[in-house]
């Protein structure tokens, strides 16, 4: 695959000081946009802004931008998209406060600033794509302290959620954090959040553990004798989630860095990161211009094989723009963040997969995968979060899916990429924070990850960046195409930080109840109470963006495990009812009523 442009034809001004809008203007450079950057108090910037169109500010108050983009010209002009990334938003009572008002915070910190770009990336070119839908204008805010309390995990419903009985953000954490174990040359990240992990893991090593800490414990004798890569090679042919704990130098030069080209050095010796936007376009057709909707992506059908985290995510932000999204799941491996706890709170897997359908088939069988390719015929994206040889061993290629649809969008999010010895491994975002570089290094201590796995959003928020770029790509007449996102590729964007000097600060050690009760997020209303007749919670009102048709009224919560097979089969696919009984009969598919022994509420 080659780094993939689709956005040759956007033209953007960006009129903002650094921060998470420099980082969106990477993003967009990335795939091809023309980024200009001028001062917005320069006359020479007016004509530019005319002629753009994507215009990113960081421009406070609201009345001093409201003014510029009045003055400028048609606010916004039409097919044209405004974006304001600031650390409180527009209105409320810290709206014109500035980033560093609340240390613990971090507003303006490495990991929160590409958060926010790539969340402003998101909102960005849906807003882009609304745009010129209608024909209008449109205004996009971006707070960053929104996109903060959005990337909290398990934290919020453990701080706010009236049904949170602590289980579930114990679970929760267990699944996304790595354990560190000392090895014979340094450090390894060890995550075995499943069952099918653990018993792999007992395999593996002769030893069974029950939780993080019980496995820290008994597998440090273990590696003892063990050199950190010669563990991680042996771990990952058991297809465990088992990592080396590097330092940032190390990455530059191991053997996946090297193999991709992860990195580039420069005549002065600065390393930059390369674009993690790689892909397989394919054919050019005529321009399809998006239908007209309410809503950015209302023309658009999306199946999300997405487990766990990164992947979910993605699906869930562009279920958030108005996709139509259908989170499939095999009858005996539901998600890992599913809770099936009655009356209790569903932890994240409510957040990461509200707004979606739920189709609950079994794509080790001939009938569900051709259940599946009948799906794919009339859809729009697939998303998947796979190790590389997943889809293929299902006959279900980025090749053969195109060649049943050529104006398919393919994502895949992997954890190394496709290619390079380290293709076939596995990570979670915790584990790929350890194994390029960003582990927490406290003196007289052992590194350790971030509490919150960050690089999970931060690679879902990349995936949702990517899918809207060939979404646009295809509407201008470029056809289908497969787009690649190595996560740890994703990691070394922020990587790159540490490597320039930069002063690093991991994630914000952000109280999730002060974040709750804030009462700038009050004012801009981000949290939401779930229904009380609701079977699984949400904690969000809504993703981290404001703009005209980027909400999305009466959204779905997640969806109970089957509850919309039949509806799905019937409506995207085509199959009659007498084919989906026999489906269900088979074990195929599952239905919410069929589902005995899955998760029950979420």
């Amino acid at each position: 695959m080659t780094e993939f442009a689709p956005l040759e034809d956007v033209r953007v001004l960006d009129l903002s000081r650094g921060g998470g809008a420099a980082v969106c203007a990477r993003l967009l450079r990335q795939l091809g946009a023309t980024v200009v950057a001028a001062d917005p108090a320069a006359a020479d910037a007016r004509p530019l802004f005319e002629a753009s169109d994507l215009v990113l500010s960081d421009l406070r108050p609201f009345a001093r931008a409201a003014a510029y983009f009045s003055q400028a010209g048609r606010a916004p002009a039409r097919g044209h998209a405004v974006v304001s990334v600031t650390p409180y938003g527009w209105v409320g009572p810290y709206a014109d406060r500035d980033a560093d008002v609340e240390p613990d915070l971090d507003l303006d910190g490495p990991i929160v600033r590409h958060l926010v770009g790539a969340h402003a990336a998101v909102a960005a070119l849906g807003a882009l794509r609304w745009a010129r839908r209608h024909r209008c204008g449109a205004l996009v805010q971006i707070a960053a302290i929104e996109v903060l309390a959005g990337c909290l995990g398990a934290r919020v419903p453990d701080a706010a959620c009236p049904r949170c009985g602590g289980a579930v953000s114990t679970r929760d954490r267990a699944d996304a954090q790595a354990a560190v174990v000392p090895c014979a040359d340094g450090y390894l990240g060890v995550t075995a959040s499943t069952p099918a992990d653990r018993a792999m893991l007992a395999a593996l090593t002769g030893l069974d553990a029950s939780g993080p800490v019980e496995m820290g414990a008994r597998l440090t004798e273990w590696l003892r004798t063990r050199r950190r890569h010669d563990a991680f090679h042996e771990a990952q042919r058991w297809r465990l989630p088992i990592v080396p704990v590097l330092d940032p130098a190390e990455v530059l030069g191991d053997a996946q860095s090297v193999a991709r080209a992860a990195w580039t050095v420069g005549a002065r010796g600065e390393v930059t990161a390369r674009s993690p936007f790689r892909g397989a376009p394919g054919r050019r057709t005529r321009p399809r211009p998006a239908g007209r909707g309410i809503t950015p992506l209302s023309d658009v059908s999306i199946l999300d094989l997405g487990m766990v985290w990164a992947g979910p995510y993605c699906g869930r932000l562009l279920a958030g723009l108005g996709a139509t999204v259908v989170k499939i799941e095999a009858p005996d491996r539901p998600d890992g963040t599913r809770f099936s706890g009655m009356g209790q709170c569903s932890g994240t897997f409510g957040d990461l997969n509200r707004g979606k359908a739920s189709l609950v088939v079994d794509l080790t069988v001939p009938a569900g995968r051709d259940a599946f390719r009948r799906l794919a015929c009339g859809a729009d994206v697939v998303l998947e979060n796979y190790s590389p040889r997943v889809m293929p061993n299902f006959g279900l290629s980025g090749e053969a899916l195109r060649d049943l649809n050529p104006s398919l969008v393919l994502l895949s999010l992997p954890a190394f990429g496709s290619t390079g010895p380290w293709a076939s491994y596995v990570a979670y975002g915790s584990g790929l924070e350890l194994a390029t570089g960003l582990a927490c290094r406290p003196p007289l201590a052992p590194p350790a990850p971030a509490s919150v796995p960050y690089l999970d959003y931060l690679a879902g928020a990349y995936g949702a960046v990517g899918v809207l770029a060939a979404l646009i790509g295809r509407d201008g007449g470029g056809g289908g195409a497969h787009v690649e996102i190595a996560q740890r590729e994703v990691a070394c964007q922020v990587l790159e930080t540490v490597l320039r000097g930069g002063a690093w600060r991991s994630f914000p050690c952000a109280d999730a109840a002060v974040l709750t009760a804030h009462p700038q997020l009050a004012a801009l209303g981000f949290f939401a109470t779930a229904p009380a007749d609701s079977a699984i919670c949400y904690h969000y009102a809504r993703p981290p963006w404001q703009f005209p048709g980027g909400q999305i009224p009466g959204e779905r919560p997640a969806p109970i495990f089957g509850a919309d097979s039949v509806s799905v089969l019937a409506g995207l696919a085509r199959i009659d009812s007498i084919e989906i009984e026999r489906l269900v009969r088979g074990n195929v598919i599952r239905t919410s009523r069929h589902a005995t022994g899955g998760p029950p509420d979420g």
